[in-house]
């Protein structure tokens, strides 16, 4: 190797490290955030209503789609997953699930 490829295989793996940090630090802020919401009795979580399709297949081979109940899920208002719910900004984009038979 090259003195010039050591420093740039260096510089990636600093950089790499620095994102690994980085995004550690924010989800261990997220959690202290909602942790501390809960705290102040301020309720972080949220309820999404989502529609379930059901997908039949067909002896032809098609998929017919059937429309099934609609679901309460609830959801914490965080950029990641805590409390072993998904964040709210994720759940409100879809709100559409597909059951497969």
């Amino acid at each position: 190797m090259t003195e010039g490829s050591e420093k740039r295989e260096s510089l990636v793996k600093r950089a790499a490290a620095g994102i690994a940090i980085a995004i550690l630090l924010a989800y261990v802020a997220d959690a202290a955030w909602v942790r501390l919401r809960m705290a102040r009795h301020r309720d972080p979580t949220s309820a999404v209503q989502v529609r379930v399709m059901l997908a039949v297949p067909q002896k032809n081979g098609r998929i017919e789609f059937a429309p099934g109940t609609t679901e309460t899920r609830y959801c914490v208002h965080s950029w990641f997953p805590h409390l072993g719910l998904a964040p709210c900004w994720y759940l409100e984009r879809h709100t559409r699930k597909q059951v497969n038979f």
